[in-house]
């Protein structure tokens, strides 16, 4: 069985879906049997502005799909669902991860790009993996996606991921004199970073905390609102960082604030409870879906129980444990080996009927 995986564009503010591809191609190349070939199709010198980057990703990146031969072809990314259009019928299969940009004030023109991708790949009777139920529910609901045509499989988290037994000479390595926070992510406005930020600075009325943000840099708005709340003494922005050093950080802190208003999985989720870090999510969409009971969840709009609950994993030692256990014991239940064995069966499957 030949599979051809497309790739997305390696845009730095999407590093969830940089780890969903490499994390899954690793994992299929290992599980494959004797025989199978695992490709991965990238578009060479694809740009990433516009203009350019529409001609790449609906031009050069479909003529591209379109002699690629393979037996079952996978688009990772929804966002490239178009590229079903030039692929054989039946024989493609697409991740779709969220639908953000119909949930939320994306542009007239993203909406429509997503929405006349996903339709062609219905059309074209594609099959479609989702990580979530909350994925599978915006599948169905906003572009008529066939149950029967969608298998959800849950992401994984990588095994560097775990608590440290030396967590204190992390903490001296980063200067950490002072219970530490991390928000963890993009800036974009489903990820509601400001309600993270009102949050900790609301909990610094109890804890002496510092505040660590890793992802794309506060925007100019964000910026001014740390600085409004007090905060920019005690935050620290550290950009994009390699998986090596979130590792470190996830073991180094005290807990995680992660409060999407949607999400279509939440891989800091699950990432910071295998690390032993205690997490404040959200009570609804996937976020609260993956925890599961393993994490403290709060409306994503009230930054008050946000910080309630922050307050309460920094100062209950015994709470905290017991938050802690649990989340290692649930993000046991996430692995790319099992992530990657789902998607092969899925593969074998459109191979021997197609």
């Amino acid at each position: 069985m030949r599979a051809a995986l497309y790739r997305p564009f390696e845009d730095p503010w999407r590093q969830s879906m940089r780890v969903y591809a490499a994390q899954l191609q690793t994992h299929l190349a290992q599980s494959a049997a004797p025989g199978d070939a695992i490709t991965a199709v990238t578009l060479p010198d694809a740009r990433l502005s516009p203009p350019a980057r529409y001609w790449d990703q609906y031009v050069r990146y479909q003529r591209l799909a379109g002699r690629t031969i393979a037996d079952v072809h996978h688009i990772l990314d929804h966002g490239f669902a178009h590229l079903a259009g030039a692929l054989p019928p039946r024989r493609t299969v697409v991740t779709f991860h969220d639908a953000m940009p119909m949930r939320m004030a994306a542009s007239f023109w993203a909406r429509k790009a997503l929405e006349s991708g996903m339709r062609t790949a219905v059309a074209r009777g594609a099959r479609f993996i989702v990580p979530s139920e909350a994925s599978k529910r915006d599948a169905m609901d906003l572009f008529a996606v066939p149950e029967t045509a969608i298998t959800v499989i849950a992401q994984g988290v990588d095994e560097r991921f775990r608590p440290s037994a030396a967590r204190e000479a992390l903490r001296q390595e980063r200067a950490l004199a002072r219970p530490t926070v991390l928000i963890v992510g993009h800036t974009h406005a489903y990820m509601n970073v400001e309600t993270a930020l009102r949050a900790a600075a609301l909990a610094r009325a109890s804890v002496d905390l510092d505040v660590v943000k890793i992802g794309a840099p506060l925007t100019l708005e964000q910026g001014a609102l740390a600085a409004s709340l007090g905060l920019p003494d005690r935050l620290r922005e550290l950009g994009i960082v390699s998986d090596e050093k979130l590792a470190a950080w996830y073991a180094a802190a005290d807990a995680l604030v992660y409060l999407p208003s949607v999400s279509g999985f939440g891989l800091p989720v699950i990432e910071a409870m295998a690390s032993g870090l205690p997490v404040v999510t959200s009570s609804t969409g996937a976020v609260a879906e993956i925890a599961a009971g393993a994490a403290a969840t709060v409306d994503p709009c009230d930054p008050e129980a946000a910080a309630g609950a922050l307050v309460a994993l920094l100062t209950d030692d015994a709470h905290r444990a017991a938050v802690v256990e649990k989340g290692i014991a649930r993000a046991r239940a996430f692995s790319w080996r099992d992530t990657a064995a789902a998607t092969l069966a899925i593969y074998r499957r459109i191979a021997d009927a197609v």
